[in-house]
């Protein structure tokens, strides 16, 4: 008995680590770890109309994510009329900065830190910040 859930438990592992969905005896699903997502949600001065970003000047938002250890993984610009920007990470602690910027990328406002979150699989965070009219140059 020892040896056959020895022999489903090494088969479940390997399918697992190879993508495959498998069905042990006892009907227990073995389901692989996959991404999560984060949806990062940006306003101005309290406001999500378009307008907004074109009173202040700005083309788009510029999105930095982090590692748990604080190194860079990615930075995108993102149109500042969405608003949001979504992102599909593999499950672990990131943390990111948003700042507004102009069609050249320079910056138009501070950068404001988005605090640690984790990413688990399946998971869909949403995160708003917001950038009261006193974080603009």
């Amino acid at each position: 008995m020892l040896r056959r859930l020895m022999v489903v438990a090494a088969l479940a592992l390997g399918a697992a680590m190879s993508g495959c969905f498998v069905e042990g005896e006892a009907g227990v699903a073995v389901v692989p770890a996959g991404p999560g997502a984060v949806t990062l949600r940006w306003s101005i001065d309290a406001s999500f109309d378009p307008a907004a970003c074109d009173a202040f000047g700005v083309a788009d938002a510029r999105i930095d994510l982090y590692d748990v250890a604080g190194a860079p993984i990615q930075t995108t610009f993102v149109d500042c009329r969405a608003f949001s920007a979504r992102f599909e990470l593999a499950p672990g602690r990131y943390s990111a900065r948003i700042e507004m910027v102009d069609a050249a990328h320079n910056p138009l406002s501070t950068s404001l830190p988005i605090p640690s979150f984790v990413i688990a699989s399946g998971s869909n965070l949403n995160i708003d910040s917001d950038f009261p009219r006193d974080s603009f140059f």
